[in-house]
């Protein structure tokens, strides 16, 4: 036990600090709320605060139920947690820990459920950016054509263009009809964009 009269280095900072005796737990560690906040984190593994934060379903292992980060996220969704100055993506942690095996660069880890907070690892899959985004496009969840919220044109519009351009028709005869640029009415003929039409 640590005299009250003495000195004691604080064992984050280093600082010697003489411990309240009034004070217990890693208050009376520390010289400060900071430093014993830092040494409440420092002492608990990465796994147990991941595991914290996930609301798990009582029938564990599932592969019908979703278990939503329930900690912070960032704007896309995503669960996000802090440990040791670290920023960690939740379903990430859950996926190497799940499977027992890191993500390598240049991959991420995927969701099959496509509900981002979710870090159920049976949900989880590893890929790279273009096997997401195939997957995302294979079930829906991209927007493309008329759909998309930055379009000014329609299906009917584009090909329309399409069958003025095969007539002989200028780019930049036809753009000013459909408030586009040239570049884009040449783009829409050599089937550069609106490829799916």
């Amino acid at each position: 036990m640590a005299s009250y009269n003495n000195p004691i280095p604080c064992p984050i900072c280093q600082q010697p600090f003489r411990p309240h005796q009034y004070t217990h737990g890693q208050m009376s560690q520390c010289c400060s709320r900071a430093c014993a906040m830092v040494l409440r984190w420092v002492k608990k593994p990465l796994v147990d605060v991941l595991w914290a934060g996930i609301m798990r379903c009582v029938h564990a292992p599932c592969l019908y139920c979703c278990w939503p980060w329930q900690k912070g996220k960032i704007s896309t969704g995503y669960g996000s947690l802090r440990y040791k100055g670290q920023h960690y993506l939740a379903h990430h942690l859950a996926y190497e820990v799940g499977h027992n095996r890191i993500i390598q660069p240049g991959y991420c880890a995927c969701h099959h459920c496509d509900f981002p907070p979710c870090c159920n690892p049976e949900h989880l899959f590893s890929g790279t950016r273009k096997d997401n985004l195939r997957d995302a496009a294979n079930k829906g969840r991209t927007t493309h054509g008329e759909r998309h919220r930055n379009t000014s044109l329609t299906n009917n519009d584009v090909l329309f263009i399409r069958q003025l351009l095969a007539e002989g028709a200028y780019a930049h005869h036809v753009s000013p009809y459909f408030g586009v640029q040239p570049r884009a009415i040449r783009d829409i003929g050599n089937h550069k964009t609106w490829r799916r039409l």
